[in-house]
């Protein structure tokens, strides 16, 4: 498995300083917002090509709209969605990650003939059938991301995520991108979902319990370490806060700390 980092928690003036970081540090890849990428893809492109990185993902960020009630607004996130395909393509990247909701359901709430939440699956079983065909043409896969009930009410764990993957026959231009600090939140077992629904994940963001860099919470890494391996587990690996980090001390706060996180994902085979 390869070691990629959401490159925005790394301290350097520029992106590029940025990924030379990352590739002084040892990972393989980077993750991307798509906040600003197209303005910086030049300086991104160049940097790569000093460096021999790879862009993992590009993730859809707090991009919304995906299941609104309101048809233009669901085209304009469709429609950025689609732009960040494409882009993922411009950077040799496979893989792109949205999270299909944010906050309160939008969706009216038609009961007894359609509740607000089964209105909004409805609107994400149709999202997935029309961008999974692009995903494909373009040769990239499609990630949902599922959050804790904190940050939306819609798509909390892993199990509801493959209810969806199920509803499109398990389409392989679509998988789910978990992230471990909400799989903390919101599944009872989160260790026992990544041997289960090892296959379905194309993506894996890591974080410890706490929201903090792997061996500064809770989790037993070696278990993690056992639990992808005897699921098969093939795909990327992301240091990830989850969300967009923009505080320089808090960015030399996580540098300072990599090291050791560094150092025991190697002890327990996580990484090489």
């Amino acid at each position: 498995m390869k070691l990629a980092i959401q490159v925005d928690m790394l301290p350097a003036r520029t992106i590029a300083d940025q990924i030379h970081l990352a590739y002084d540090l040892g990972f393989d890849g980077i993750d991307l917002w798509t906040d600003n990428l197209d303005s910086q893809l030049l300086e991104i492109a160049t940097a790569l090509n000093e460096t021999d990185l790879e862009v993992a993902s590009v993730h859809l960020g707090k991009m919304d709209g995906y299941l609104s009630p309101d048809i233009a607004v669901r085209e304009f996130a469709i429609g950025r969605m689609r732009q960040a395909m494409a882009t993922a393509v411009d950077l040799q990247c496979a893989n792109v990650v949205f999270v299909p909701h944010w906050g309160t359901l939008t969706t009216p709430d038609l009961t007894p003939h359609r509740s607000a939440e089964e209105i909004a699956s409805e609107l994400m079983i149709w999202l997935l059938r029309t961008v999974s065909d692009l995903a494909y043409a373009l040769g990239t896969t499609l990630h949902m991301q599922p959050r804790h009930r904190y940050h939306t009410q819609f798509l909390n764990n892993i199990t509801q995520a493959v209810k969806f993957s199920d509803a499109i026959k398990d389409n392989p231009h679509v998988r789910i991108a978990p992230y471990l600090f909400d799989m903390a939140l919101e599944e009872q077992n989160p260790l026992e979902c990544l041997v289960t629904y090892g296959q379905r994940l194309g993506y894996l963001y890591l974080a410890d319990s706490n929201g903090h860099l792997p061996s500064y919470g809770l989790y037993n890494w070696q278990a993690v370490a056992d639990a992808l391996k005897q699921s098969n587990y093939e795909g990327w690996l992301c240091l990830s806060t989850g969300y967009a980090v923009t505080d320089p001390d808090e960015q030399y706060a996580i540098y300072d700390a990599l090291p050791a996180s560094l150092a025991m994902l190697r002890d327990v085979g996580l990484v090489g």
